[in-house]
């Protein structure tokens, strides 16, 4: 897989899980959680075996999300999620 589609699927997937913790734990900077979760080798080497996983059982969904994400975040500056 393209590293940067797993970017891009990384980028989103840690997106995704601090705006839903966000809405049940009172996050003060969602961006600093977002770039320290980035940071740890080990979420980052689990997402990426994920990501292939999900691009080998399913790559045509992976590559439609990947790209509604890219267009969305460049189109706008209003958040994805």
């Amino acid at each position: 897989m393209d590293a940067n589609t797993t970017e891009t699927f990384v980028d989103s997937f840690l997106s995704l899980y601090t705006r839903a913790v966000g809405m049940f734990v009172p996050i003060k900077i969602i961006e600093a959680l977002q770039n320290d979760l980035r940071k740890d080798y080990i979420i980052n080497k689990e997402l990426i075996a994920f990501a292939g996983n999900l691009a080998l059982k399913c790559g045509w969904l992976l590559t439609v999300f990947n790209k509604t994400y890219r267009f969305q975040s460049v189109s706008s500056d209003t958040p994805f999620l």
